[in-house]
């Protein structure tokens, strides 16, 4: 018992570096896991409070830092008559400060009465790479599970921190062996304890429990804790690595979605932490179109009626404006181009104060584009309302440019889109339709002028010559043959091919 002792303590007294031959040691051996397993609980719970180098730890924080956080204390052999691993206390069921005998020694019967809880100078936190090397060191990782969560109650009277560090380690053990029953256990005694530190106002320690076990699900009474005695913000405080800060970040989110859907103070600000750019800008999306919906007056009601109407206007135009630099951040671009839109679109009724273009209906959306005569107020509610397909226009043309002669309609939409031959085309046979009737009847002159000035407005000579042809204008279709000599080839063909039909 004694060599195996020695041999066992001048192995573990090299610190990390030396847990691997430890664990050789101990398995080739033969050695009981059990003790092994008790034996490095007891130095586990000796090191939270050593104060060693590397600790990190000094005061309180030290309690607060996650287990990926720098290295973790140097146990062992730390300076001039310092002691090694075996020599650092009682077994795991002793509260006493004394040395133990070793591995297979009894551990002093002398201990002293027990203290009330008192917070410690300085509480170490371990790197979960160095714990999981030195819990390796046992072959069976839910015996260490075990002994940290039965130290949990041994350490009664000592700083709540060392106590929530046997929690979260101990899960860890357990979770490393896939012991759900000790998983179970730790969760039961952590929910117990909890209601223990709230009282006491320990709720950094609560997140230190939160954020060291991950189970958010399981936790959730610690969330409800933190906000009933507005301490929410301590969450978003904690440094974590970067995939466990994407775990909790979807954690908090979806705990105040679910149960306090209507804190939006508390909501932005989980967002503005975790710079979930694309959640921020969609709560700017739904506030912007909330105080839109509420500028809806009575039917047939104008805006210039409504008190501070555009200065209400321009807060949802910034909040338009804020959103799409959200969601730009994101690389949300189609719902960055409809922030833009929206914002373009109240920007106008500032404008137009007299005129409804917010909150229409699809109908009355038609009827603006057909009626109103500027194209590029017509461009601003059509791509906000989504309705800027090329078949779209065709309505628009025919009244402003056929029916109204307003030809620079179609100049400053040639200027900003591409006008297709469809839309021409759809155009013209608009023309035909409303101009002839079962009796074939000839087309009106106006809107025979006004075709003559939209075709002649058309760059595409050949476009130009088949709609010429297919309204029947003969004298523009003589004065395109003879200005382009090779439509005389297309006319002889199409001639040609009429006789054979």
């Amino acid at each position: 018992s004694n060599g195996s002792n020695a041999l066992l303590d001048k192995q573990l007294a090299g610190g990390m570096r030396s847990y691997e031959l430890a664990r050789d040691f101990a398995v080739n051996g033969g050695l009981d896991m059990s003790r092994v397993a008790e034996l490095l609980a007891k130095v586990f719970l000796r090191s939270l409070t050593s104060g060693g180098r590397g600790s990190g730890g000094g005061g309180r924080g030290g309690s607060e830092r996650d287990a990926s956080g720098p290295t973790a204390p140097r146990l062992l052999g730390e300076g001039p008559g310092s002691r090694s691993a075996f020599e650092l206390g009682g077994g795991a069921n002793s509260d006493s400060d004394d040395n133990s005998a070793g591995l297979f020694g009894r551990p002093s019967s002398r201990a002293g009465p027990p203290r009330p809880p008192v917070q410690t100078p300085g509480v170490v936190t371990w790197a979960q790479s160095d714990f999981l090397a030195f819990v390796n060191v046992c072959t069976d990782a839910r015996l260490m599970g075990h002994e940290l969560l039965r130290s949990v109650t041994n350490v009664a009277g000592r700083a709540y921190e060392v106590e929530a560090e046997l929690l979260v380690w101990s899960h860890f053990c357990y979770n490393l062996a896939c012991s759900v029953e000790g998983s179970q256990d730790v969760l039961r005694v952590i929910r117990e304890r909890a209601e223990e530190y709230t009282r006491a106002g320990e709720f950094r320690l609560l997140v230190r429990l939160l954020t060291g076990v991950k189970k958010y699900r399981e936790m959730q009474y610690v969330f409800a804790a933190l906000l009933a005695h507005d301490r929410f913000e301590l969450v978003l405080q904690k440094v974590i690595d970067k995939d466990g800060q994407r775990e909790l970040q979807m954690a908090v989110h979806n705990y105040l979605q679910r149960h306090h859907p209507g804190d939006r103070d508390k909501l932005q600000m989980v967002y503005l932490h975790f710079n979930m750019f694309r959640d921020i800008g969609q709560a700017l999306f739904d506030d912007a179109y909330s105080k839109l919906w509420g500028l809806k007056g009575a039917k047939g009601a104008s805006l210039s009626t409504c008190t501070n109407a555009k200065g209400e206007l321009l807060e949802v135009v910034q909040l338009f404006a804020d959103a799409a630099e959200s969601f730009f951040k994101e690389e949300c671009l189609e719902l960055t181009t409809k922030c833009l839109a929206m914002a373009r679109l109240v920007t106008l009724q500032t404008q137009r104060l007299d005129t409804q273009l917010i909150n229409l209906g699809p109908l009355e959306v038609a009827h603006f584009m057909q009626t109103h005569p500027s194209f590029c107020d017509v461009l601003i509610v059509a791509e906000a309302y989504e309705v800027n397909r090329s078949s779209e226009w065709v309505g628009p043309l025919y009244h402003q440019v056929i029916l109204n002669g307003n030809l620079a309609y179609f100049e400053d939409m040639r200027s900003i889109l591409p006008v297709s031959r469809s839309l021409v085309a759809d155009v013209v046979s608009r023309v035909k339709a409303a101009g002839t009737s079962g009796g074939g009847k000839a087309l009106r002159s106006s809107q025979v002028t006004n075709a003559r000035t939209f075709l002649e407005a058309i760059r595409d000579v050949e476009l130009r010559y088949q709609m010429a042809c297919e309204l029947g204008l003969g004298d523009m279709v003589e004065g395109l043959v003879a200005a382009q000599p090779f439509l005389k080839d297309r006319l002889a063909r199409e001639v040609g091919a009429g006789r054979t039909s």
